[in-house]
């Protein structure tokens, strides 16, 4: 959830707000120390743009012995949001439009 804030870049106060509840039980939620329910989970979800399974799915796959493919999405978005993560991806934006001005 942290994640997935950080990189839409929304304050705590801006999703909490969104999902209806304060700071604190949004806090709780992102450290795991306190459960969400479904349907502050579901609205969460609509907010953060994203299928509510991102946050059920975070398992690995036993059978094939590889991370499930949500996963490597959690793994992504982690590494997007640091600011390593945000200067590659202000370089791939800043190729891609310089190469759309040249056609």
């Amino acid at each position: 959830m942290r994640s997935l804030r950080l990189a839409l870049k929304l304050s705590h106060r801006e999703l909490a707000d969104a999902i209806g509840v304060t700071y604190q039980p949004l806090q709780k939620y992102e450290r795991g120390a306190s459960r969400i329910n479904a349907s502050r989970l579901k609205k969460m979800a609509v907010v953060l743009n994203v299928p509510v399974s991102l946050f059920l799915e975070t398992h690995k796959d036993t059978t094939s012995n590889t991370p499930s493919l949500v996963a490597d999405e959690i793994d992504i978005i982690d590494f997007l949001s640091t600011d390593e993560g945000r200067e590659l991806n202000v370089a791939a934006l800043v190729e891609v439009a310089s190469q759309c001005k040249r056609t």
